[in-house]
């Protein structure tokens, strides 16, 4: 609980402090990292449902990406 908290404090204290020259840099590794969780989110929902159809792809296919195509 206490660890993240204090990394939440700190990703606030970097976020809205005007005087940092990397602030944009912090604020763009946040997006990716929200980006890439929406992404993995949206995997496991495509892997889910298209599962029910046939449930084998997932052994058959490991990338998200690809799995997406097919």
């Amino acid at each position: 609980m206490q660890l993240g908290l204090s990394h939440s404090l700190s990703r606030y204290k970097l976020k809205f402090s005007s005087d940092k020259v990397d602030t944009m840099i912090v604020q763009a590794v946040g997006l990716l990292d929200e980006l890439d969780k929406e992404i993995n989110t949206y995997a496991m929902r495509v892997k889910e449902w298209y599962g029910w159809h046939f449930p084998e792809m997932q052994a058959i296919v490991a990338e998200n990406a690809r799995y997406s195509k097919v």
